[in-house]
């Protein structure tokens, strides 16, 4: 296919990136030549310095032989002029457009561009991760087919088990082990520690297999028996109102962040050093706002850091917010902390402190990117603080036939569930894959791309 990205900041830049790599041909457009500075030196697509307001600009990137057109610069009325021209005047068949205001919303909607609002996306995802404990998180709930995939930490009463005791025939399955931030080997013998994280599927019956290791230690309200089955993942869902939330930063997130949390009868406070911000804010707002950094004791103390449930960092600095979260987590004491994050390459620091946190950046570029292309490999979520993804597949004709211990051995991946039809299966070693099979795995998000040419090599 033909892309053309429009605006080449941190999402437009990591699209077109995230495209090419799948094999199409991409042209990134933006007036300011630095912004193009963004793509990474391997990037194989093309480049155009112009303003992507005129025709004679997307005439020359190619817009009359475009398959797809992602308008993503960061106004919103230049991405709905353009995708409405490329869909409308150059007839483009895959047209898709970043939203930044929610207020623009209504704009988008009746004009019929297909959009992603980033405010929403990103505070939707904060908002399901913040309450959920950090020692037990229900990462993805398949009801519909049978299986949940869950998070959690090994408790005092599990300690010395061995590892074999998490898996139960077809009810639950271990997947993967992590001691101290890495991850480890694993057999049936293998004894499990305090502290350790696991990742499992599980059936409903696999609860009280989970249950039973952990004990006291496993958190009732994150993780609430089979009563979980069939619960949306959403952990706000089982939330009880009244939890005291500091919103650190005022932007667009922050602000819809603040809103939404206090509508739901939290008790917020919206901490930004530029008072002027608070006015993004909707008026039935009923929450605080207290000015001053997001980082200063002080200010998070007048916020009253010292009572609240969980803070939260969405301001546009992502030192700003990395100072946040370490301070509320380390001298506050607070339980629930995440942090967004700008730049992908700050992840790894996150990960290496064991931090909560949403990359904004790359899951909207994704997003963007299996509207516009369609992937092999679609993620869907994250674990082990988004050291690794979770994603989805079809089986390729040629592993037809072929055991789970063989595909995922070939493909270095760890299954996590097959769905055939309608029903989920744990990934058994022994278990034949069929073509039709969406297979959900285990990988680690730069060897997506190379999963997938694997994948590509098996059709």
């Amino acid at each position: 296919m033909n892309i053309i990205v429009a605006g080449c900041g941190g999402v437009g830049s990591r699209l077109a990136e995230y495209i090419v790599e799948e094999g199409h041909q991409v042209v990134a457009i933006d007036r300011d030549p630095e912004a193009l500075g963004h793509l990474p030196k391997s990037f194989k697509g093309s480049s155009i310095v112009g303003d992507v307001i005129q025709d004679a600009v997307l005439v020359k990137a190619g817009i009359k032989r475009a398959d797809g057109f992602a308008a993503v610069t960061q106004f919103d009325d230049t991405n709905l002029a353009i995708a409405e021209s490329a869909r409308d005047r150059y007839k483009v068949a895959r047209v898709v457009a970043r939203l930044v205001n929610p207020e623009k919303e209504r704009s988008f909607a009746r004009r019929g561009i297909d959009y992603f609002d980033s405010t929403i996306m990103i505070a939707n995802r904060v908002r399901s991760q913040l309450f959920q404990s950090p020692g037990s998180i229900v990462q993805q709930d398949r009801s519909e087919v049978g299986v949940q995939v869950i998070e959690f930490a090994i408790g005092a009463e599990a300690d010395g088990k061995p590892a074999g005791s998490l898996t139960y025939g077809i009810s639950s399955r271990l997947l993967m082990l992590m001691r101290d931030n890495k991850v480890v080997p694993f057999g049936p013998d293998t004894p499990l520690a305090r502290g350790d994280r696991v990742v499992m599927t599980l059936r409903k019956e696999g609860w009280h297999v989970v249950k039973e290791c952990m004990g006291s230690d496993l958190d009732e309200n994150a993780c609430v028996g089979e009563v979980a089955f069939g619960v949306a993942s959403d952990a706000l869902d089982e939330t009880t109102p009244g939890l005291k939330v500091i919103v650190g930063g005022c932007s667009q997130v922050g602000a819809y962040l603040a809103y939404i949390l206090d509508s739901e009868g939290h008790k917020v406070t919206l901490l930004d050093p530029d008072p002027s911000l608070f006015q993004r804010v909707s008026k039935e707002y009923s929450g605080r706002f207290v000015e001053g950094d997001i980082f200063a004791p002080e200010a998070l103390e007048k916020a009253g850091i010292k009572e609240a449930d969980a803070f939260v960092a969405v301001s546009k600095s992502d030192d700003a917010n990395r100072r946040a979260v370490e301070t509320a987590r380390n001298v506050f004491k607070t339980e629930h902390v995440m942090a967004r994050v700008f730049e992908p390459g700050e992840e790894p620091s996150y990960q290496a402190l064991g931090m909560p946190y949403v990359c904004g950046t790359r899951m909207l570029a994704l997003a963007l990117m299996e509207k516009l292309v369609n992937p092999v490999v679609r993620s869907k979520s994250s674990c082990m603080f988004n050291q690794y993804d979770l994603v989805e597949f079809e089986c390729p004709p040629r592993w037809d036939g072929k055991k789970v211990r063989v595909a995922s051995s070939a493909a270095k991946v760890t299954f996590a569930y097959v769905v055939r039809r309608s029903t989920g299966y744990m990934p058994e070693d022994n278990f034949v894959l069929r073509t039709g099979d969406t297979i959900t795995a285990l990988v680690v998000p730069r060897k997506i791309r190379k999963l997938e040419k694997t994948l590509l090599k098996l059709r």
